[in-house]
């Protein structure tokens, strides 16, 4: 179930969304109103972006743009080709200890649970990165085949198109602080949507985004949202930095992600 719209404020248009998803009955659906709400009280001041270097709070709607690049890299086949970034660093620390993804399509009720993957392979949970450690490569049989292995059980597959390796289920672990404590004594550009993936070399794991929706927060207070702002990094140096894990997750789709705060992300801003 998903709410979005165009509002018309005093500062402008504004896109808001927001969804729930399960593969049990939606016990809530007002709880979305109450987070869009929550969003357009804020929206209709506008705020300056006046540090480059201020740090960024992506929330569990955005991360998973950024997760496509390592899934991409991830990628048996892109493995087998020798294309990805990933290709020799099997068991290597690929990025901060902070940073562990699991897949769990055993998961009661997950939206992207399944015993099998697209190809009848017994699917498992499994971590994929483990504090910061590349413990697996998504394969299918094909690329299986090319590097000499077995399927692990990632094969994915649209009604129309051919089996390629992709992640069923993705879990990042919570951490152990609470988002108002993370905002409290900061000062953050917190992005809660972008546009698009940009001009961007994914596979390379870079990005260019722009901010669909987004607000700097001042020591917890939302001054103001931003207009006219890009963000834009490479993640394979963003996650190896230090970042912060908050203690809440959102679970939408196939995704249970919390909030991550993280440096060395470019900001541009009119």
């Amino acid at each position: 179930m998903g709410v979005q719209g165009f509002v018309v404020l005093e500062t402008g248009f504004v896109f808001v969304y927001e969804e729930l998803s399960g593969a049990r009955p939606i016990e809530d659906p007002m709880s979305v109103v109450k987070e869009m709400r929550f969003k357009l009280a804020r929206a209709n001041k506008l705020a300056r972006v006046e540090r480059q270097d201020i740090p960024v709070l992506l929330t569990p709607y955005v991360l998973p743009t950024l997760l496509m690049a390592v899934e991409m890299g991830l990628s048996g086949k892109n493995v087998a080709k020798g294309i990805s970034p990933l290709a020799q660093k099997l068991g290597e620390k690929i990025f901060n200890e902070e940073f562990t993804l699991l897949e769990d399509p055993l998961k009661p009720y997950g939206w992207g649970s399944t015993p099998f993957d697209a190809e009848g392979v017994p699917t498992k949970k499994t971590k994929i990165i483990d504090k910061g450690h590349l413990k697996e490569f998504l394969l299918d049989l094909y690329s299986a085949s090319k590097l000499g292995t077995s399927s692990n059980g990632h094969a994915k597959r649209g009604y129309s198109s051919i089996p390629i390796p992709g992640l069923h289920s993705v879990d990042i672990p919570e951490g152990s602080i609470g988002l108002n404590e993370i905002l409290k004594n900061r000062e953050v550009l917190f992005v809660e949507d972008v546009i698009g993936v940009g001009q961007s070399n994914l596979l390379a794991g870079d990005f260019s985004l722009n901010v669909g929706l987004g607000f700097i927060v001042k020591e917890g207070e939302f001054v103001g949202r931003v207009k006219d702002t890009m963000i834009s990094g490479n993640v394979y140096e963003i996650f190896k930095r230090p970042f912060v894990k908050t203690r809440e997750r959102k679970t939408f789709r196939s995704f249970n992600l919390p909030y991550l705060l993280v440096e060395g992300v470019s900001i541009t801003a009119k």
